[in-house]
């Protein structure tokens, strides 16, 4: 499957995910206790967000600057209207160039 296929059919499941029936709360309880490990809070970038935006919410919570990026833009519409404060990013993360810079894209 190529990244456009990947990204036409994760457009597909957009709404989906971003419906009250997905639950969204999923494997976060794992993510906050790893986060507690962690000695610093910069930044952080969620690979493959989505389109709710579930893994920035605690990470917003923890103090991080955060981006997130996925190659669909079904869910990356669904994401910014979550979460319109937050930086995101449309590619492939196999092609995507890291701006270290943060804050890149609005």
């Amino acid at each position: 499957m190529t990244p456009q296929e990947t990204a036409q059919n994760y457009d597909k499941l957009a709404v989906h995910w971003n419906s009250e029936k997905f639950n969204r709360a999923n494997g976060i309880e794992q993510h906050q206790r790893a986060l507690q490990f962690l000695k610093q809070r910069r930044r952080a970038i969620d690979i493959g967000c989505g389109s709710s935006g579930r893994l920035i919410e605690p990470l917003v919570a923890e103090g991080f600057e955060t981006e997130g990026l996925d190659i669909s833009a079904g869910m990356l519409r669904l994401v910014k209207a979550r979460h319109a404060e937050q930086t995101f990013h449309h590619a492939d993360i196999c092609e995507w160039e890291f701006d270290t810079s943060c804050k890149s894209m609005r």
